[in-house]
């Protein structure tokens, strides 16, 4: 049995990384001075400014393809291509090229999504692009960048007639038919409403949840070849609702394979390999969860600065609520429900410590109790280890079995859900209500 239970944390390693592992390419192509850097940028949820951010300027003109590998998921690759009919990029050659610059040499059939970036209007040479993608059974979309640009400019100039909603009506049908020139519904594609291949956006990261973008990114992700969907929607970044429902759906549906393993330790006839078991596929999946639902340390860090919110406001809300708190346990989260803590929060701590906490938790945890806890933390922990279990240290309990284990985690990532929301809550709200007092300044 011991051989079997090796063998299936195996194969659930082996499940779990060709989720991760699976290669995922995006091209972003068009000529220079379209948002490409910018639009790479945002949708790995960076700044201009931030470590491994593409260099965005308007004046460099981009000669070679480079590639950007998502931050949290290197297995998401952007490529920012030249333009087709740019210097050294003809329309003969252009995918021969492409493959002879990127570093796994990657062709046309390598690519599993185009985006064809256009600022102005699309040119003969994107129209030839588009069509050569149809043609040969891969998506793309068309992408007008830089709406805001237009939007400020009506506004200054037509202040009394301005119209949002109009203006980008009209930017939408001009190229609507263009788009219609393509005859599209032929050979490789799917989509036969043209209007799903267009949206108007800004790239900056500031402009993510206006527009288009939100939209863009649910499509791209529906429109995703289907062997790669799920693993296109664990890694993209993104805090739209829409996209971290998506997330937990998939997340949701692997659930079996965690609970398989616990129920599979309560056949090994020694007391406490089945708890053993059991707590170890709940931590698995609880690092699994955090870590792809954004609510680990480095993810939680990365939002704090790119939103200008501070990371310990962030933690603060995490712990402010008993059932969300037992779940955000870790070097750096501890030490902030140890010192903000509620009694009923650090209650249902310790609950979760000793019923489903492994050693070096546990370790983590009374290490911080000795350096930050109060004499009134001590107290209530103390209070609540008895109730559980009056000799502290002795294993209490059996085996919580396939069916308690598959409810715990169903109910564990509903919880952690509606944390990510809650978070992403506070974190806009919070990071509005900074703009608007700048802007008073």
């Amino acid at each position: 049995m011991k051989f079997g239970m090796a063998k299936y944390e195996q194969f659930l390693n082996d499940r779990i990384n060709d989720l991760n592992n699976q290669p995922l390419k995006i091209a972003v192509t068009g000529s220079s001075g379209q948002g490409k850097s910018s639009l790479i940028n945002t949708i790995r949820g960076l700044k201009a400014d931030s470590d491994g951010a593409a260099k965005v300027d308007s004046v460099e003109c981009t000669k070679n393809v480079t590639e950007y590998p998502d931050p949290n998921h290197p297995n998401l690759i952007y490529y920012d291509l030249p333009g087709v009919g740019t210097p050294n990029f003809s329309r003969d050659e252009y995918f021969n090229i492409i493959k002879k610059q990127t570093y796994d040499s990657v062709g046309f059939e390598d690519f599993d999504f185009f985006l064809i970036l256009s600022a102005d209007r699309f040119t003969e040479d994107d129209v030839w692009l588009a069509k050569y993608i149809n043609k040969h059974g891969r998506e793309f979309y068309f992408i007008r960048t830089k709406v805001d640009n237009d939007l400020r400019s009506s506004a200054e100039d037509y202040p009394d007639s301005y119209n949002e909603e109009n203006i980008l009506e009209t930017i939408r049908n001009n190229y609507l038919e263009q788009l219609h020139k393509l005859n599209l519904g032929k050979t490789g594609s799917r989509d036969i409403d043209r209007s799903k291949r267009i949206f108007l956006l800004s790239a900056k990261f500031a402009h993510s949840t206006k527009w288009d973008f939100p939209h863009m990114i649910t499509s791209l992700l529906e429109d995703y070849p289907i062997t790669k969907r799920e693993s296109i929607i664990i890694s993209i970044t993104s805090n739209c609702e829409a996209i971290i429902r998506k997330k937990v759906d998939v997340l949701r549906s692997r659930i079996w394979m965690f609970a398989l393993g616990g129920g599979l330790g309560g056949a090994i006839p020694i007391p406490g390999v089945s708890v053993i078991a059991d707590q170890a596929m709940v931590k698995a999946a609880l690092y699994i969860y955090k870590e792809n639902l954004g609510l680990d340390d480095e993810s939680l860090k990365k939002l704090a600065a790119s939103s200008n919110v501070a990371f310990q406001a962030i933690i603060k809300k995490l712990i402010s609520s008993a059932v969300y708190s037992a779940y955000f346990i870790g070097s750096e989260s501890t030490k902030y429900v140890i010192a903000h803590g509620s009694e009923d929060t650090l209650k249902t701590v310790t609950k979760h410590l000793i019923g489903d906490g492994s050693e070096e938790i546990l370790k983590a945890v009374t290490k911080h109790l000795i350096g930050d806890g109060s004499e009134q933390t001590l107290k209530v922990l103390l209070k609540e280890v008895t109730k559980v279990s009056p000799i502290i240290g002795t294993v209490v309990g059996s085996s919580l079995g396939f069916g308690a284990t598959y409810y715990q985690l169903h109910q564990m990532l509903n919880d952690l859900e509606q944390a990510t929301f809650d978070v992403m809550t506070y974190v806009t709200k919070a990071s509005s209500k900074q703009k608007r007092y700048r802007d008073e300044l």
